[in-house]
């Protein structure tokens, strides 16, 4: 079957940043061969659709929202749950509460694995159930630690679940700073009363494209939650030792 030659030019192209996280447009020239005009009618096809983005002020491409949410729809998340999933029944056997490793959904958190604890009511979602990123633990770090965080915030709904729902980009903007600075976040009775809810970012490099969370009932974690943030971190790099 014959190639179409452009269809073959913008898979070259794509596939450059496999190895590269950002590139101008003479290093995509000097990589591919191709002309400049070529590259950049490929350039405006790819960025129209979000499958890369450019950065105004350094003129530097990177791959786009499109290609992230694309990845998520694949069988990566059972392959990372399958290496994880020891290390998170390890620490809920431990620590006697339910842990959950979540990723994100275009503005929403999905559950990839949880370990419910047989000591523990079962707050969080199962397997494959979402959130809102604004009213989540989970969701928080995940946006605070995002590639593309403006995308996610731009998508949000900020419906009031409880009276300590965050429910303005401002307020919730200003979560995610605190979040990056401390290295894990909240839920304080966000989604219900009661429920308490620590996340922390399972990080590559400065990224994170995954958490472990814990949830229970607020009194009770609240006694040990610096001890508690402590062990999940210790516990997040366990888990990035074996996924990234």
């Amino acid at each position: 079957m014959e190639t179409n030659n452009s269809i073959q030019k913008m898979i070259s192209i794509l596939n450059l940043f496999l190895s590269h996280k950002s590139l101008r447009i003479k290093d995509i020239c000097d990589l591919t061969g191709y002309t400049r005009p070529s590259v950049n009618r490929i350039l405006h096809t790819l960025v129209e659709n979000n499958y890369l983005q450019r950065d105004s002020d350094s003129k530097r491409y990177r791959l786009g929202n499109t290609i992230y949410y694309l990845g998520q729809k694949t069988d990566i998340n059972n392959l990372i749950q399958e290496k994880a999933k020891p290390i998170v029944d390890e620490l809920s056997k431990r620590i006697g509460y339910t842990i959950t490793m979540s990723s994100i959904d275009e503005h929403q958190t999905i559950v990839v694995y949880k370990k419910q604890s047989n000591t523990s009511i079962a707050l969080a979602p199962d397997i494959g159930g979402h959130r809102s990123v604004h009213c989540s633990a989970s969701g928080k770090v995940l946006t605070a630690y995002s590639l593309f965080q403006d995308e996610i915030i731009s998508n949000i709904v900020f419906e009031k679940m409880t009276e300590s729902t965050i429910t303005t980009e401002k307020d919730y903007r200003d979560v995610l700073e605190t979040t990056k600075k401390n290295g894990y976040a909240f839920d304080d009775e966000e989604v219900a009363r009661g429920l308490f809810c620590i996340a922390v970012p399972i990080l590559n490099n400065d990224q994170s494209n995954y958490t472990i969370s814990m949830s229970g009932y607020k009194a009770e974690i609240m006694e040990k939650v610096d001890d508690f943030i402590i062990l999940l971190q210790s516990y997040a790099d366990k888990i990035a030792k074996v996924i990234y």
